[in-house]
């Protein structure tokens, strides 16, 4: 729950002057910081352990609304909210919670099936897409929400609920045909052609739908020979591809499991000259020493702006390095069994934490547990944001903290951290993170597991992170008026 007492600072700057963080139902669009905690009554600890957010046009009355969603990882109810939609941030955001049964009314499924949060692994994999048209509905549910509930139905298959928050409707698919269990243990969007394919992570194995999400939807499966631990499918990227097909980045690390093959990060893409064209198939991959964190955190995101989005992803300990995205566009999906691995991507030096204690944050071996990106200062130039829930602030240990690198054509640089002015021991901040416009500007939500929060970061504390032109929605404001120092 979020506690009265905190204040927070962003960067290097001081926090003197700015608004209390109090309850969660307290929101002040002059307060650059803000946490949040579950509702009273929520059964888990670790909220904030899996967090999504995303811009969706609502339609006339919604518009621009920021969505969030956040869970305490496999087995917890999810929270939903809309946080902000043009005209400001909103005073009571949250709308509503899922669990298993899903509610009423339950589409298509028997509840009984369902169980309980932990029965069904409810709030495993959290996911907004931009629509979906439920049965009998005559028109789409603009902002659903893909939950991930990997223990649900016979014999832990899986399923997937699909949320529409604005009318409370739910719907559960699953892959329709026998396979790898747990179905539902990680959620991406592969943007293509005719719309954002959904990829929905097992144990062993990785599921594509057959085009965008429908009630229909069929899903099919790729499963790499050459890569059957259990960890391959907890972790996926969707990438953008300048050719319009996208890829798909299947994590396998064997860090913390008691397994001697390899970690790895398996590329699936598919071959336009195959049969079965839109069948994503495995076409390179990379690979690393057994428990290595290689392939533990994933992010596709375009920073060069080329239509190709480059690979992010945890390395080692404690470095994360970016793989090119034109050279991943040039791969061909050819299936089988892509081991060795041969992927030579250009991927530059890896992004390493600083040993000097800068900011006051010292890194961990967590470094990199947590990937998102976005042009949070208002540059005109993405940076990339590195979750490390075990980094000590202020002599804090495990207090987190989420590190900021910026690319000035020359190279990466950290040139700034996010994290608690009054750091608290095991919070563990950056245990996940979303980047999501709010009121048109990118702002992150960090997950904080260990103490139970997500906090949204309003200003960046950046050089160039300055306000901008007066708000046409809301006069005497300027769009960036939650910044410090207004």
């Amino acid at each position: 729950m979020a506690r009265a007492r905190r204040f927070l600072v962003v960067v290097a700057l001081a926090a003197a002057g700015c608004t209390l963080v109090t309850e969660f139902w307290t929101q002040d669009e002059g307060t650059p910081v803000q946490s949040f905690g579950p509702p009273s009554g929520y059964q888990r600890s670790g909220f904030g352990a899996v967090v999504a957010a995303a811009e969706e046009d609502l339609g006339a009355d919604g518009g621009p609304t920021t969505l969030v969603a956040a869970s305490a990882g496999l087995g917890s109810a999810t929270e939903t909210y809309h946080w902000a939609t043009s005209d400001g941030l909103q005073s009571d955001p949250h709308l509503l919670g899922l669990c298993s049964p899903l509610g009423d009314p339950v589409d298509d499924v028997d509840p009984e099936t369902w169980g309980t949060c932990e029965d069904s692994g409810t709030g495993a994999a959290l996911l907004w897409i931009p629509s979906f048209r439920f049965p009998g509905d005559p028109v789409d549910c603009a902002g659903a929400l893909l939950v991930g509930q990997p223990l649900a139905a016979e014999f832990d298959a899986g399923r997937v609920a699909v949320l529409c928050p604005q009318t409370e409707r739910t719907f559960g698919l699953d892959r329709g045909s026998t396979g790898s269990a747990h179905f539902g243990r990680a959620l991406a969007l592969v943007p293509a052609s005719g719309g954002p394919l959904v990829a929905v992570g097992a144990v062993g194995a990785v599921w594509v739908s057959d085009g965008p999400l429908a009630p229909a939807t069929t899903f099919a499966t790729t499963a790499v020979a050459g890569v059957n631990t259990d960890s391959f499918g907890l972790v996926l990227a969707g990438g953008a591809t300048a050719d319009d097909q996208g890829y798909l980045a299947v994590g396998a690390s064997t860090v913390g499991q008691v397994d001697p093959r390899p970690s790895r990060i398996v590329l699936l893409r598919t071959d336009p000259l195959s049969a079965d064209p839109d069948m994503f198939r495995a076409a390179a991959c990379l690979e690393d020493v057994p428990q290595s964190p290689l392939g533990s955190a994933l992010l596709a995101h375009d920073f060069d702006g080329d239509g190709n989005d480059e690979l992010v992803y945890r390395s080692g300990v404690p470095d994360v390095r970016i793989a090119d995205g034109a050279a991943i566009e040039a791969l061909a999906g050819l299936g089988g069994d892509p081991t060795p691995c041969g992927f030579d991507a250009p991927a530059g030096a890896p992004l390493v934490c600083p040993t000097s204690d800068e900011f006051g944050v010292a890194c961990s071996d967590e470094f990199g547990a947590a990937l998102a990106a976005g042009d949070i200062n208002l540059d005109g130039r993405d940076e990339l944001l590195v979750g490390d829930p075990g980094a000590t602030v202020a002599g804090a240990g495990r207090a987190g903290a989420v590190h900021i690198f910026e690319n000035d054509g020359t190279g990466w640089e950290r040139t700034g951290a996010l994290f608690d002015a009054s750091p608290e021991s095991g919070a563990r901040m950056g245990t996940s993170i979303a980047v999501a416009p709010v009121r048109g500007r990118p702002e992150p939500f960090v997950g904080s597991a260990g103490s139970g929060e997500v906090f949204v970061f309003y200003c960046s504390g950046l050089a160039g992170d300055k306000p901008r032109e007066p708000d046409p929605l809301s006069p005497g404001h300027r769009l960036d008026d939650r910044c410090m120092g207004q």
